[in-house]
């Protein structure tokens, strides 16, 4: 049942926690968005019109050493473009290769919230790879997709083709994804 929910050319892959699953499908730059991927925020981004509708990503950088998440988002014909940061600057997915996106297909709770709230909170699952999660840093009023580490508490955002980091106060403020256990 879950393969078609997704187009043929698209694999999936499930991370298991509790017995919840994370699914991700894999995907290349210029291919279809699959349905029922999660939106960063679940809503349109306080953000610059051609960032406004990031839905959540994941690219091993490094040949495959490092996870690092952004924003993937639909064109007007469709297809899929993201963004990335990492090594000191921001990824386009035209030179990623094949990266994943976040889908909700066994409706699972996604909650975006504080990174202290997830200690704090036995319920929460923060949704991480290799110890990186996707995360919403709020700069001048506005909200940036990227990623972040609770253990190096340190969020990192892309914009310009540069990678920006992020401690303190803008980390403490920002947002991160878990799944909501019941």
């Amino acid at each position: 049942m879950l393969l078609s929910l997704t187009p043929p050319d698209q694999k999936l892959i499930k991370y298991e926690k509790n017995g919840h699953f994370n699914t991700w499908a894999f995907v290349t730059h210029g291919s279809q968005l699959p349905a029922q991927a999660v939106r960063f925020m679940g809503r349109p981004l306080n953000r610059d019109p051609s960032a406004k509708e990031a839905y959540v990503g994941w690219w091993y950088a490094n040949g495959g050493r490092e996870s690092t998440f952004g924003h993937v988002k639909r064109c007007d014909n469709g297809q899929m473009v993201a963004w990335f940061p990492w090594g000191d600057r921001e990824w386009y997915s035209d030179s990623t290769g094949e990266f994943r996106v976040l889908v909700n297909q066994t409706n699972e709770t996604y909650l975006w919230v504080h990174p202290g709230e997830v200690r704090s909170n036995p319920g929460y699952d923060l949704c991480v790879a290799d110890g990186y999660c996707p995360a919403i840093v709020m700069i001048s009023g506005e909200e940036w997709a990227g990623k972040a580490s609770l253990d190096r508490r340190m969020a990192w955002t892309g914009a310009g083709g540069k990678e920006y980091f992020h401690t303190g106060y803008a980390f403490d403020n920002c947002y991160v994804l878990v799944r909501k256990d019941y």
